[in-house]
């Protein structure tokens, strides 16, 4: 809910992850796709890996001047009760350089759930 408060505030929000297709958590899938279209009614934008392999780290990118990066998943789960890591920059250079090794490097990669 603090990523939507962003939101509301007038700050973009991007959150870059797997899909459910490069995963192999069947179960979590149909949570994941809830909570994904939940914060993207919100207007934050959620791009996702569809490649072949998976990625655990997440990223959010905020204003393209703040950046998570994180192993914490969308899911109550995560973020209650197991043992995540992340930092959290605020630096627009490298903020920038990170948006363009995703989105530059596997620009047909992503998609919006």
């Amino acid at each position: 809910d603090l990523l939507i408060s962003r939101v509301q505030d007038g700050r973009s929000v991007t959150i870059l992850t797997n899909s459910p297709r490069s995963n192999n958590h069947m179960i979590a899938n149909p949570l994941y796709q809830s909570e994904a279209h939940r914060l993207a009614a919100h207007g934050i934008d959620i791009r996702e890996w569809t490649g072949p392999e998976t990625i655990h780290g997440k990223t959010i990118i905020i204003d393209d001047d703040q950046i998570l990066v994180t192993t914490l998943n969308l899911n109550r789960r995560s973020s209650r009760h197991d043992s995540e890591i992340g930092i959290h920059v605020r630096d627009k250079a490298f903020v920038q350089a990170v948006r363009g090794e995703a989105f530059v490097a596997t620009p047909d990669k992503h998609h919006k759930p």
